[in-house]
């Protein structure tokens, strides 16, 4: 189940219609009359990052507006909205049947990548993604439009973490042997070749280490689109401290992995870093067995925001769901495969293997 949260409001000092953020220009934008408003930049603001063991007791609740959850009968989505907010939407399933959940306690986020890329640049950058698919029916190519898309904010937790740990491997040494073989030739007759043949060798290899790890990311959201999402390449160096100004005419989805879960998630990064790292520090032919025994201390999170695009089509009455980075534009996401196409490429391949080898009987034969 997802759960989601939708900013508080803002007024225009000018019509008083509700402000929204502008990712183009970086500040705040009337709908309604064009007047715009900066958004303050504290610069004496610090991104804080909280100790793991004391994360319900450090880390703020307070989103900086009046906030209530509802849930969506249709697909389970849980949203935060401002209290005094009507009727909203389910920002995955388009429904409207929401319910109020008066008794919800969410870690707020400390910072966030603001939006970079406007919805008309993401609607564009879609069009090109899907018409580049050379295995999408050329209707599929016609019919995609990213008509009804959303901004949406993506939870991520973050990690840092001192780790002391202890290694164990196996270190290979090639070396050679000469085998007899008989062999039969094109012309039917055997005859005898003597070859070299690569050995290896293997020897135990044990060590210690350590490493400090800064910013570990995890992507905190359950959603379905989150293979999506774990493609898209964010640069968490854009980070500015959390405002509910970035949020205004977006939505920012609620975490549904848990602090605690998340750096359960992050220490198998982290391990798989350190076994890389053993493997290219050993001097050997081959490496095999990695085994890394590892302590994480002094562990600190911060709960952060990434911009999505969220939107999808249908062809042939199936829905195909896709994302756009708000930061770089890159899109991933599903698309409709043509039968006919890979039945051709499939055909071309085979084609392509039988000339080879009736090209290699020629060759042997001269």
């Amino acid at each position: 189940m997802s759960e989601a949260t939708q900013s508080g409001t803002f007024p225009c000092p000018g019509c008083g219609s509700m402000l929204e953020f502008d990712p183009g220009a970086g500040h705040l934008v009337c709908p309604a009359c064009g007047n715009t408003a900066p958004i303050p930049v504290d610069r004496g603001a610090v991104i804080m990052e909280y100790p793991l063991s004391e994360a319900e007791r450090m880390a703020p609740t307070d989103w900086e507006s009046p906030t209530v959850t509802v849930s969506c009968t249709g697909c389970g989505t849980k949203t935060i909205v401002p209290t005094d907010s009507g009727t909203a939407e389910c920002p995955f399933c388009g429904s409207r049947q929401l319910v109020r959940d008066e008794a919800s306690r969410t870690i707020r986020p400390e910072s966030l990548m603001p939006f970079r890329i406007p919805k008309a640049d993401a609607k564009a950058r879609f069009g090109t993604w899907i018409r580049k698919k050379w295995f999408a029916p050329e209707a599929a190519k016609k019919a995609a439009r990213a008509d009804r898309i959303q901004g949406i904010y993506v939870p991520y937790w973050t990690y840092d973490a001192q780790t002391d740990y202890n290694w164990s491997a196996e270190a290979g040494t090639h070396y050679y042997v000469t085998e007899t073989r008989t062999v039969t030739g094109s012309d039917g007759k055997t005859r005898t070749e003597h070859v070299q043949v690569q050995k290896t060798r293997w020897r135990p290899v044990f060590g210690h280490g350590n490493r400090c790890f800064d910013d570990v990311p995890v992507n905190a959201s359950r959603n379905e689109s989150r293979r999506h999402m774990e493609k898209l390449d964010f640069s968490f160096s854009d980070l500015v401290p959390y405002r509910p100004e970035f949020l205004l005419g977006f939505q920012a989805e609620r975490y549904t992995v848990d602090v605690s879960e998340g750096f359960d998630m992050a220490c198998e990064t982290m391990r798989a870093a350190l076994r890389q790292d053993v493997r290219s520090s050993i001097v050997a032919d081959e490496v095999r067995n990695v085994q890394v025994d590892a302590r994480f201390l002094d562990v600190r999170f911060k709960h952060l925001l990434a911009p999505i695009w969220l939107s999808s089509f249908r062809f042939n009455n199936k829905p195909y769901r896709f994302v756009v980075n708000g930061q770089d534009g890159t899109v991933q996401g599903q698309y409709p495969v043509s039968p006919w196409k890979v039945a051709l490429v499939v055909a071309l391949v085979a084609l392509a293997a039988v000339g080879i080898y009736f090209l290699v009987q020629v060759l042997q034969r001269q």
